[in-house]
């Protein structure tokens, strides 16, 4: 008789701390203002040239040179061809 006593209590427990959770409201997302980025910005493109600047105009071919050249601050953009 204990051990059933026991067991329906545990499963009332269980099941009240369920209901009370589930009526609680999950957590809120809130918007995030754009930010600039902090560091320079280089382009990286397949159709560009390891010896350009690394400009959006003038994009770098390879990650490589991307990682080679720019500061651990820095935001390298890859472009891709229209398609890809």
């Amino acid at each position: 008789m204990g051990m059933k006593r026991l067991l329906g209590s545990a499963l009332t427990l269980v099941l009240l701390l369920t209901f009370s959770l589930l009526g609680r409201p999950g957590p809120t997302v809130q918007p995030v203002a754009h930010a600039e980025p902090a560091g320079e910005i280089y382009y990286v493109s397949p159709t560009g040239n390891d010896d350009n600047p690394g400009t959006a105009e003038e994009p770098w071919q390879t990650l490589a040179k991307a990682a080679a050249e720019a500061a651990a601050t820095a935001f390298i953009f890859r472009i891709l061809p229209w398609g890809q």
